[in-house]
């Protein structure tokens, strides 16, 4: 397994993967599975827009629009960036009006600093980050609109790898904690966590050679098994847990520039989720068909426009 490094403080977007200057992607839904081999050009008429994402000249995502099946918007999220390609400014609209917005600042060294999330009514939510002298997030703070304390994280570090996670509640008391253990060579070989709302306390072991991991609980007993089988090019091509309630059968096929061409997941050796990607020559995502049992079968098409 990796091994186990700062966590990501950076605001998450959804980017479509490409290495083009994309200026816009349009989501073509279609009601149905499309033919697996998509030999066949699906007719754009049948289908209707889910989703628009638009981009700056920098590959930043500016603009992300969701539509329901009238090709109404449904939810809309507008982000700004500063020179150095930092989101400053996040704004959320839900059925056309501005649900919540969040504003985040940075450090002189560019991480970010604080997040200020307000409401729709005018309160807001105040996130603080903090950092050690080697640049690690060592505190994440959360604190309501009256200024009491919401949430909060501390992480504990040798070097760059994260040697303890803990979470707390309102009353500042430990509800989690993850202690990791690295080898010598600084591999994640163990995980020992501990579970206060449910009294559980869990040790992982990884096992050599990335092959997995078994995981047991307090009396030594076995709490769940994943086994990973790799490629030649050290990709996931299996990925099998064994838990509680059964056994749960990933599989995953690549195409050459390691881009997912399907996915197959089985429960008790029964199908519920089933995708399958076919990918353009400049690494675009051009169609996806999935079959699931929870939300039936759907087709996406992707449409791109580029910056001159």
């Amino acid at each position: 397994m990796e091994q186990q490094t700062q966590p990501e403080n950076k605001p998450e977007v959804k980017e479509e993967k490409t290495d083009r200057k994309v200026r816009s992607a349009v989501t073509y839904r279609f009601s149905k599975t499309l033919m697996e081999d998509f030999k066949e050009e699906p007719d754009i008429e049948e289908s209707y827009k889910v989703r628009v994402v638009e981009y700056d000249r920098s590959g930043n995502v500016t603009r992300e629009i969701e539509l329901d099946e009238d090709e109404q918007v449904s939810e809309m999220y507008e982000r700004s960036y500063d020179s150095k390609g930092n989101m400053t400014e996040m704004k959320h609209y839900y059925e056309q009006e501005l649900a919540e917005s969040t504003a985040y600042t940075y450090n002189s060294k560019g991480n970010l600093e604080k997040e200020v999330l307000r409401y729709a009514d005018g309160s807001e939510t105040v996130t603080h980050y903090a950092y050690d002298a080697d640049n690690n997030l060592v505190e994440k703070k959360t604190l309501d609109p009256e200024g009491n304390l919401e949430a909060r994280d501390t992480y504990a570090y040798s070097g760059k790898n994260v040697t303890e996670h803990c979470t707390y509640n309102t009353e500042n008391e430990l509800q989690e904690s993850t202690r990791y253990v690295y080898d010598s060579e600084g591999k994640l070989r163990e995980e020992l966590n501990y579970q206060r709302e449910h009294d559980l306390e869990l040790r992982t072991v990884y096992l050599d050679g990335e092959a997995g991991t078994v995981t047991y609980n307090r009396e030594g007993k076995v709490h769940s098994r994943q086994r990973l089988v790799r490629d030649e090019k050290k990709r996931v091509t299996e990925n099998i847990l064994e838990v509680f309630n059964g056994r749960y059968h990933y599989r995953f096929v690549y195409d050459e520039q390691d881009n997912l061409v399907s996915e197959e997941r089985q429960l008790n050796n029964n199908i519920y989720f089933k995708v399958v990607n076919k990918w353009g020559e400049a690494g675009l995502l051009l169609m996806r068909s999935v079959t699931d049992v929870n939300s039936g079968f759907f087709s996406d098409v992707y449409k791109y426009e580029f910056w001159d």
